[in-house]
């Protein structure tokens, strides 16, 4: 269960945003998702690879832990080999999905006009007060 919780506390509140307001599509075709999910899977499978008896709840537990930087462990990382430490560092240094969201193109704000303000989060709004989605 506290893999799940570190997964989904990994990931961008945009893409979490998106899967709350049903929009599924864009939450599964969201690249930041899938290069997050990318990490965790090659990680978690090359310490299948490289750890002997290690379970695959324990690698996944692992990979998580290491992405989102949470620092829980169920078993002793000083006895893995040099190349699943270098993959964990890995995944440390890349940490979980805290990229900005994409800003609007010019092009979008010119065919729909003046009315839409972009904070400098990045976060677009309509004038409507309606969530204006990067193109």
């Amino acid at each position: 269960m506290a893999t799940v919780f570190m997964l989904i506390g990994g990931m961008s509140f945009f893409v979490l945003f998106w899967l709350l307001r049903g929009n599924h599509r864009r939450f599964v075709q969201s690249p930041e998702l899938r290069i997050y999910l990318g990490i965790i899977g090659v990680v978690t499978l090359s310490l299948l690879r490289e750890v002997d008896g290690l379970s695959v709840g324990d690698a996944l537990f692992t990979a998580a832990s290491a992405s989102s930087t949470t620092g829980l462990a169920v078993i002793d990382w000083t006895g893995f080999p040099s190349g699943a430490m270098a993959l964990l560092l890995v995944a440390v240094a890349t940490g979980a999905m805290g990229a900005p969201p994409q800003r609007m193109p010019q092009r979008a704000r010119r065919e729909r006009g003046a009315a839409v303000t972009c904070r400098p989060s990045g976060v677009c709004v309509w004038a409507s007060g309606e969530l204006a989605q990067p193109l």
